[in-house]
């Protein structure tokens, strides 16, 4: 009877969150994340970089701390693991195992099979406190499974799936006892997984023990303070955290990254049934819609405190938990940021520069509101439950559970479809000439000159260097040291203007367009290959020297960092047309036969070699029945030179002199202003787009 009463304890504990876990995992991804060598899925976009971080990491030498990850951005910029945002408990665990391990490994399948077991269980674990029936606390697993907030980072930011952090934390606060021991492993956990998950539960820790510092004896307050603080530091040390001093990786982003008053309520592509947005958010970090299931659940609670003794009951649980409630409240404002945003309309709060550095510490701010969501449906259920009828209850969530299964399919589904569609244990990348093949061999480092974080380019340089265990600074990392990098940038800039060059380092240069300023490298046109090879700019010294290399064709070869345009030369700004790599700022996308500019002005960089004394562009405007002309002013180096009014829509031409005192530059910039923007849509025209759209430039000529 012992051991049957046991296993009904067990059963009811671990094995029905477990199911509906697993259950849950299957249907939103389906098992293709599980094969550990499939890394396919994690090939593009935000999920590439915490697979090149692991990878970088695995094939490293152990530092110490154990999270440093110096191969991955090398001197100027590395950091550690937790900056790739590479789970860096579960990093370091299987760099221990890598030896057993295949060469392709990827442990993030495993780690979303983990965050939704947890979530489960932990949920679970909450709704106990609510009640002690397995249908409730089953259904209060399922309703936080489907949870949109949750669900939608499993292909964005896979760390942040880990939201059953969250649900401890506030599991820990409604415990009558407070729990020293929990909270020191769950702050470490916290740390190893990711950070803005460990800023909430460090202030869910902090509403504990205010909540508990009347009941706690000195001594017991003191040991939890000490104990947890020194798990914090430990950990932050441990995994790398402390590698770059805050004031020097803060940075910008707070009030970009920010939460809408109304995002709860705003369905984004996950409502099956509400399919009209309330506004578009200008960035992902506010998608917090609830789904409709949970919507309705904290809506008809709200009802409950109308009556006097369920009002009287909350007001007694609330003057509990009182700080627990003011840091939920202080993250939730913190989460809408000094640029408040309610629908499409917004309130912009001007803070000091120092003050918006230090907050964008956590600059995505719309996050914070996590903790918020999942505390009102847990109050939710409990008022709901404490005011209905059994029968009616267990029926109302019931209903909802499945109602926020169907209404969030919209999305999960769709994330079903995405894993299915990626197989593969290689990430294709587009550097197929010779000399790629012979790097990994002769060259043990990939610069990227001047050194910067996230470069538009960095990936396919970054794959490659991964799978050929090659360290490259071209890598994209949450935060970084700007001193350091700063530094680093003198010293490359001072190498390659010396022709000091490192013999066993690829120096890769950043569009010409990205770098106007920067200065050609001196270099031995007799030893060191100077190309442009597959629209990768690059210097590698000694290549010429190589007796067993495969030489580069001689026609990519460059000599200078500046592109060459000849008088005559059709310069065309369609899709892989010569003249892409001239824009700079203000354009939308090349398309096939030119490209639209985007907002009220830009501008585009054109180098001239002496001989060019006019420029001659063809283009079109934006016209339509409310949109007769298009006026545009177009300046060269600041100075505006001609000022046009466009009547015909397309076939348009225009010929610029080039003022004599800078004809002998290397370039010169070309600005074009536009005095009546318009976009597509208020000009009258049937379609929906709403950019503001004025010159398509389709081409352009060096006239002598």
């Amino acid at each position: 009877m012992y051991l049957f009463s046991r296993i009904l304890i067990t059963v009811k504990t671990y094995f029905i969150p477990i199911v509906l876990g697993l259950i849950a995992f299957y249907l939103v991804t389906g098992l293709e994340p599980l094969n550990v060598q499939n890394i396919l899925w994690l090939g593009k976009g935000e999920p590439l970089t915490p697979y090149l971080g692991w990878e970088m990491f695995r094939n490293s030498p152990w530092e110490i701390p154990l999270g440093l990850n110096p191969r991955y951005g090398l001197e100027e910029i590395s950091s550690a693991i937790v900056f790739s945002d590479s789970i860096p408990l579960l990093a370091i665990v299987f760099k221990v195992l890598s030896p057993l391990l295949p060469n392709t490994f990827q442990y993030f399948g495993v780690w979303l099979l983990a965050a939704f077991v947890l979530q489960a269980f932990f949920a679970y674990k909450l709704a106990g406190l609510i009640a002690d029936s397995i249908f409730i606390k089953s259904c209060a697993a399922v309703l936080v499974l489907f949870f949109p907030a949750m669900l939608y980072r499993m292909n964005v930011h896979i760390s942040l799936t880990g939201h059953f952090l969250l649900l401890w934390a506030i599991y820990l606060n409604f415990k009558k006892e407070i729990n020293t021991i929990s909270w020191g492993i769950l702050i470490f956990l916290a740390l190893g997984i990711q950070f803005y998950l460990f800023v909430m539960v460090f202030a869910l820790w902090l509403s504990n023990i205010l909540d508990k510092v009347r009941t706690l004896k000195a001594r017991e307050l003191l040991l939890n303070i000490t104990f947890v603080l020194i798990i914090t530091y430990t950990a932050a040390w441990l995994f790398g955290y402390l590698t770059i001093p805050s004031g020097v990786s803060a940075g910008q982003g707070y009030g970009i990254y920010q939460a809408n008053v109304l995002s709860i309520l705003n369905p984004i592509e996950w409502s099956f049934f509400k399919t009209d947005n309330i506004y578009i958010p200008k960035n992902h970090e506010g998608n917090n819609y609830l789904g409709l299931g949970l919507l309705f659940l904290v809506f008809l609670s709200t009802l409950t405190l109308f009556i006097k003794n369920i009002r009287q009951e909350f007001s007694q649980k609330f003057s509990q938990h009182i700080f627990l409630a003011i840091i939920v409240f202080t993250m939730t404002i913190f989460s809408f940021s000094n640029n408040i945003e309610i629908g499409k309309l917004s309130l912009n709060i001007p803070l000091p520069e120092n003050v918006l550095s230090f907050l964008s510490i956590t600059r995505a701010s719309g996050r914070m509101l996590w903790p918020t969501m999942y505390l009102a449906v847990f109050i939710s259920l409990w008022l709901l439950k404490i005011s209905l009828p059994r029968k009616f209850f267990l029926a109302l969530i019931s209903t909802l559970t499945l109602f926020q299964v169907i209404d969030t399919s919209k999305g999960w589904l769709g994330l079903h479809d995405y894993f299915a569609q990626f197989r593969g244990t290689e990430i294709p990348i587009p550097l197929n000439n010779v000399f790629w093949s012979q790097i990994p061999s002769h060259y043990s480092a990939i610069r990227l000159v001047p050194p910067q974080n996230w470069y538009h380019r960095w990936s396919d340089i970054a794959i490659f260097a991964a799978k050929n265990n090659i360290a490259t600074s071209l890598v994209y990392l949450s935060r970084t040291d700007s001193k350091k990098l700063q530094l680093a940038k003198d010293e490359i800039n001072q190498s390659l203007a010396t022709g000091a060059l490192d013999p066993k380092t690829i120096y890769v240069f950043q569009k010409w367009t990205d770098n106007l300023d920067h200065p050609d490298p001196i270099f031995n046109p007799k030893e060191d290959l100077f190309a442009k090879i597959d629209e990768t700019t690059l210097l590698a010294p000694g290549y010429k020297r190589c007796l067993e290399c495969k030489q580069v064709d001689s026609a990519l070869e460059i000599n200078s960092l500046t592109p060459k345009i000849s008088p005559g030369e059709l310069v065309k700004f369609s899709k892989g047309g010569n003249g892409v790599e001239l824009l700079l700022n203000g354009w939308a996308w090349s398309e096939a036969w030119g490209i639209w500019s985007n907002g009220a002005t830009s501008s585009l960089a054109l180098p001239l070699g002496g001989e060019a004394k006019q420029i001659q562009f063809n283009f079109r405007v934006l016209l339509g029945p409310n949109q007769p002309k298009a006026k545009i002013e177009i300046a060269i180096n600041g100075e505006p030179q001609q000022m046009l009014e466009i009547a015909t829509p397309v076939n348009n031409s225009v010929t610029i002199a080039i003022p004599k005192k800078w004809i002998t530059q290397k370039f010169i910039r070309v600005e074009f202003k536009y005095l009546n923007p318009t976009s597509p849509i208020k000009a009258g025209l049937p379609t929906q787009d709403d950019r503001i759209l004025t010159l398509g430039l389709e081409s352009l000529q060096l006239v002598k």
